[in-house]
C-alpha cells in the first residue's frame, strides 16, 4: 500500500506540473483595480515597492517575505499547491491619527484553492501570541476575522480574510490605540460588495476539470500548513508606524557620530504633490530613479528619506 501511494503521488505531481504549464489563467479584471480606498481623508498611500508591506503586485516569494513566514520555501509550496496565480496589495497611513489600512487580494486558479488557503491562514493566525479573539461579520459566507493585540508596542489590529469566487481578500485596520470600533467590518463590507464575482471564470477552475483529481493527491502527499496573512501584517505595519516618527541621523549610543564630529542635519527634500519627483533647484527628477544628494540615508545605505517615506535606493 505504501508503494502504491508513493507511485500515485509521483504521477499526481507530474500531472499537476503539466496542467500548470498548459493553463495559467490571468486574473480579469486586473487585481490592481479592485481594492477599495479608505473612507474619509488624511490617509496617504505608500510608495509602490516599499519593503515589507503590501503595496503593489506580489508573487508567492514576495508574499512569504512580506508576511515574515518562518519558512519561505514551505509558504511558496503551499501557495503553489493551492493554485495561487498572483496578488496585489495597498497600504495607507494616517500620520495624524496613527492608523493604517491594509488591503490585499490573492487570485487562485479556483474557489477550492482560495478556500483552502483561507483555512490554513486562519489556523496559523489563531496560534500566534498576538491573536486575542475572533471577530464576526454578517453576510459573508467564507471568512474569518481576528483581533490582534500587542500591548507592549502598543498596536491593535482588526482583520478580516474572506473568499469571493476564486479570490482571497484581506482587509485590516491597525491603530496605536484601542479605538478601531467597527472600521474593519465597515471596510470589509465595502470591499466584499465592490469585488467582482470572480477573476477567473468558473469554467476554468481546476475543480471543474477531471484532471484536478491529481491536485487532491498532491495535497495529501506534500501539503504543508502555513498561512499567516494577518500576523505578518502586524509586524510590517508596526514598522511603518514607527517610521512615521521624525528620522534621526546615524549616531552612536553616546550621541556622537561614529566619525567623532557632529552629524550635519539633513536638508529637506522638495517633493511633487504625488511624491513621484523631487526638485533639484532647476528641474523635477524621478524619485524612483535618482536620489537627492542632500537626502538622509539609512544606516545600511539601502533607503533614503523623502520627508515622509523611506524609499529604496536604486541599484546601479
Amino acid at each position: 500500500m505504501g508503494r502504491l501511494l508513493f507511485l500515485i503521488g509521483v504521477a499526481a505531481i507530474a500531472l499537476v506540473q503539466s496542467v500548470t504549464v498548459l493553463a495559467a489563467p490571468s486574473p480579469s479584471p486586473a487585481l490592481d483595480a479592485i481594492l477599495v480606498t479608505p473612507p474619509g481623508t488624511g490617509f496617504v498611500e505608500q510608495a509602490k515597492g516599499t519593503p515589507g508591506i503590501f503595496e503593489g503586485p506580489f508573487d508567492a516569494e514576495g508574499y512569504a517575505q512580506i508576511t515574515s513566514s518562518a519558512d519561505t520555501t514551505k509558504a511558496k509550496q503551499a501557495l503553489v499547491a493551492d493554485g495561487f496565480l498572483s496578488g496585489y496589495g495597498r497600504t495607507w497611513v494616517s500620520q495624524a491619527a496613527q492608523k493604517i489600512y491594509v488591503e490585499a487580494v490573492m487570485a487562485f486558479g479556483g474557489a477550492k484553492g482560495a478556500k483552502s488557503w483561507l483555512g490554513q491562514s486562519e489556523i496559523a493566525d489563531r496560534a500566534e501570541p498576538t491573536y486575542q479573539h475572533a471577530i464576526t461579520i454578517e453576510g459573508i459566507e467564507s471568512y474569518y476575522g481576528a483581533r490582534l493585540v500587542d500591548p507592549a508596542s502598543p498596536i491593535y489590529a482588526d482583520a478580516y480574510v474572506f473568499v469571493k469566487g476564486n479570490d482571497t481578500y484581506l482587509v485590516s485596520t491597525v491603530s496605536t490605540k484601542d479605538d478601531l470600533a467597527t472600521t474593519a467590518a465597515t471596510q470589509t463590507r465595502r470591499q466584499f460588495e465592490s469585488a467582482p464575482q470572480y477573476t477567473v471564470p468558473p469554467s476554468e477552475w481546476p475543480e471543474s476539470k477531471a484532471s484536478n483529481v491529481a491536485v487532491g493527491a498532491v495535497k495529501v502527499v506534500g501539503g504543508v500548513l502555513v498561512g499567516i496573512l494577518v500576523v505578518g501584517l502586524i509586524v510590517a505595519t508596526l514598522l511603518i508606524v514607527r517610521s512615521r516618527r521624525p528620522p534621526m541621523p546615524a549616531v552612536s549610543f553616546q550621541g556622537i557620530p561614529s566619525g567623532g564630529a557632529q552629524a550635519p542635519p539633513a536638508i529637506a527634500v522638495q517633493m511633487s504633490e504625488d511624491r513621484r519627483q523631487w526638485w533639484d533647484g532647476t528641474n523635477w527628477r524621478d524619485a524612483e530613479q535618482e536620489v537627492p544628494p542632500s537626502a538622509q540615508r539609512s544606516e545600511d545605505s539601502r533607503f533614503w528619506w523623502d520627508g515622509y517615506n523611506w524609499r529604496p535606493i536604486p541599484i546601479p
